[in-house]
């Protein structure tokens, strides 16, 4: 049972240290750089890519650039809408490479910021006309301009009335159709006008080309806000239309109106631009009323979306709408946002997108709601849906205001790509553009009009050996950073290992046997020729530079008073043993810090030193020892200076000597030097006199301050 537990014990163990040693592993190490660089870093080889191809500056943000193919070649013009430099409209047509084709200008009619063009081929010839609204005064007229057909006249004709004289009228068309809505096989072309401060047209209308009639749709005072689309609805062969409103309250009280913008309107036309049902109403200031073209033809019902005010909280929810003009459903939306939120269509999946800065969300036409956890999206918004490379499935694009960044993303949400478009919250028209090669996107901004490319990338299967170079390249990173921290930490245990060996070193010099025997000696005697008090000091001296001894063992720096008083101790007893032949003196320069540290036993081996091979030669002459310690700048300068034989002459008394004492503070210095980028510097002169006699030597130990004295 025992031998059970043993190897069950030893297996752990096991298990365990192959875990560690797995763990530590540059194999695995590597894998975190690696996957840092990748998640960090654009990926040159990712299976798509956005770039901006073109920056096109118009020099005038007066200008609104549309791309549309006119000739019906396959290739978009650049069509700009623009403020002269009289200050009036003119339309200015390029081809695909920027180059002038014609302006077309319109001296009587100012520029407006809210003028749009749309282009429909309304004659079937193959060309596509340019529509557009102009205003007179307070008169709104209906232009159309076909530029490739060179027999076509521009046609103008007068369509309504602003209600509200403006400096700049504040009225815009909607998107332009061609359907049949007076059933006499022709289509007319049907748009829309909105005034907003200016109140009022406020209509859908319809221009019959052949007869050159208007009809218009009845009188309403709702603020129309976009979505105008047709969309067959009775099942017959002709259109019906839906359009969106919002309640902003611009008609008061005293313009008493039908269907006002004091409240939001879910309203339709039948194809005569008759009320296809009473409009029904959603009650509040801010509040919108949006159907979309998503026919549920099982119930007869439409897909509608609202969103009700009730003190600053906002509340949404989509609407079934049948034909009768009832809300059969209301299904409350996970939305609570003041913000913008975009609602978009796709008609390709018959669905609808939600996106607003927290919430992504699909709807399909029987309102089951599919939440979208696309965090990699931050606050962006749904701009549009297009198919950008021309594969047949559409590619959603998002804008990020708050960072200028467009994203594209796959209609999987598996692929993300972006690019950074400046002043991005400033777009004023975006959309495809179709060149002889190629297919792009177009977004304008302020004066710039920036042309993109998504497309797949050819590179795309080098992917996996991009990955595998980069975790080859984090590998061999790793594999250098341990080699280095390898050396460095055997470099490590090698500098201590010699400090330790310098530390027992050091030991040995201060006990050195041969001054030890000698100390003993000389206290013995005095205690034999009865001088108890000599001996007793004597004793006390020897005892504190043992203390000394053994309280700094084990350590590589001492405080400079402690190194004195050694100092101090071990010239006293010298001066006993030698009598009047031994002179010392200490000078301690008054800003001198004694608790500075310096090196146990630099300033104890020169005097020792001296004494030996210096001082002790002399015969007829008084040593002199002279210690000064001054302190500097930036270090600590020590002198320790002798009038002895000097060290050519000394080398004749001492023929036997190891210098060890000097290697071990050398080997010292060698240490503490390696470790520090102040060195410690030390220097021997041997002094002379006039005659060139020796008169002794100067040792110089400069200790630099803040020096570091342990190995880490």
């Amino acid at each position: 049972m025992l031998r059970r537990d043993i190897k069950r014990y030893l297996q752990h163990i096991f298990r365990k240290q192959n875990l560690i040693i797995g763990l530590t592993h540059p194999l695995f190490l590597a894998l975190f750089p690696a996957i840092a660089f990748i998640l960090l870093s654009t990926n040159p080889v990712e299976e798509h890519y956005l770039k901006i191809t073109n920056t096109d500056p118009q020099g005038n943000e007066r200008c609104r650039v549309y791309y549309e193919d006119l000739n019906n070649d396959g290739i978009s013009e650049k069509i700009s809408l623009v403020e002269n430099n009289i200050g009036c409209l003119a339309i200015k047509l390029q081809n695909s490479n920027d180059v002038s084709l014609s302006q077309h200008n319109f001296p009587e009619f100012p520029f407006s910021e809210y003028q749009q063009l749309a282009f429909i081929d309304h004659d079937k010839d193959g060309y596509k006309e340019i529509y557009f609204i102009t205003f007179n005064t307070d008169s709104i007229f209906l232009n159309c301009l076909e530029p490739f057909d060179e027999q076509f006249k521009l046609k103008r004709k007068y369509i309504d009335t602003i209600f509200r004289k403006l400096d700049k009228p504040d009225v815009s068309q909607g998107a332009f159709y061609l359907t049949d809505v007076d059933e006499d096989n022709t289509d007319e072309v049907v748009f829309l006008i909105k005034a907003g401060f200016a109140l009022y047209p406020r209509r859908i209308y319809a221009y019959d080309y052949e007869t050159d009639a208007i009809d218009k749709s009845p009188l309403m005072g709702a603020t129309l806000a976009g979505g105008f689309e047709p969309i067959n609805l009775d099942g017959d062969i002709y259109d019906e239309f839906i359009f969106g409103t919002k309640a902003y309250n611009n008609f008061t009280e005293d313009y008493p109106i039908p269907y006002p913008d004091s409240s939001a309107w879910f309203m339709a036309l039948d194809h005569d631009l008759e009320f296809l049902f009473p409009p029904v109403e959603v009650k509040g200031l801010r509040s919108i009323a949006m159907p979309f073209p998503m026919f549920n033809r099982k119930n007869d019902q439409l897909i509608g979306f609202k969103r009700q005010v009730h003190q600053d909280e906002y509340d949404y929810h989509l609407a079934l709408l049948s034909l009768d003009g009832r809300i059969v459903k209301s299904l409350p939306l996970p939305l609570n946002e003041m913000f913008k939120t975009n609602i978009k269509y796709i008609p390709e999946q018959e669905k609808l997108f939600v996106s607003s800065k927290e919430n992504r969300l699909i709807v399909n036409r029987d309102l089951e709601i599919k939440p979208l956890d696309i965090s990699s999206l931050g606050s962006s918004l749904l701009m549009d849906y297009h198919d950008l490379d021309g594969d047949g499935t559409g590619e959603y694009i998002f804008e990020n205001r708050e960072y200028s960044e467009l994203l594209v993303v796959s209609n999987d949400f598996s692929k993300f790509c972006s690019v950074s478009i400046p002043r991005l919250n400033t777009r004023t028209s975006f959309g495809p553009v179709y060149k002889s090669d190629s297919q792009g996107y177009h977004i304008q901004v302020g004066s710039f009009n920036y042309v993109l490319r998504y497309r797949k990338n050819p590179y795309s299967w080098l992917q996996i050996p991009y990955y595998l170079l980069i975790y080859a390249v984090s590998l061999l990173f790793v594999w250098v950073i341990m080699r280095i921290q390898k050396n460095q930490l055997k470099q490590r245990y090698v500098l201590e290992r010699k400090v330790e060996q310098l530390k027992l070193r050091s030991v040995r010099n201060q006990l050195d046997p041969h001054f030890m025997f000698n100390t003993i000696n000389t206290i013995a005697s005095s205690i034999f020729r009865d001088d108890k008090h000599i001996a007793y000091r004597q004793l006390i001296r020897f005892s504190q530079m043992m203390r000394s001894t053994v309280e700094h063992y084990d350590k590589t720096t001492r405080r400079l008073g402690d190194e004195l008083d050694f100092i101090r101790n071990y010239l006293e007893i010298q001066k006993q043993r030698f009598g009047d032949k031994i002179n010392y003196d200490i000078d301690i320069d008054s800003r001198v810090d004694i608790n500075s540290p310096v090196p146990t036993m630099a300033i104890q081996t020169y005097v020792e030193n001296a004494i030996k091979h210096g001082l002790k030669p002399l015969k007829d002459q008084k040593g002199e020892i002279k210690i000064a310690v001054k302190e500097r700048v930036n270090d600590l300068k020590i002198t320790v200076q002798d009038n002895g034989v000097g060290r050519i002459k000394s080398k004749e008394y001492n023929k036997e000597t190891t210098k060890m004492g000097l290697k071990s503070l050398r080997d010292m210095y060698q240490v503490l030097n390696a470790i520090n980028d102040n060195k410690i510097k030390e220097r021997f002169t041997d002094l002379y006199d006039k005659n060139g006699n020796a008169i002794g030597t100067k040792v110089e130990l400069v200790v630099p301050k803040g020096m570091e004295y342990r190995v880490e």
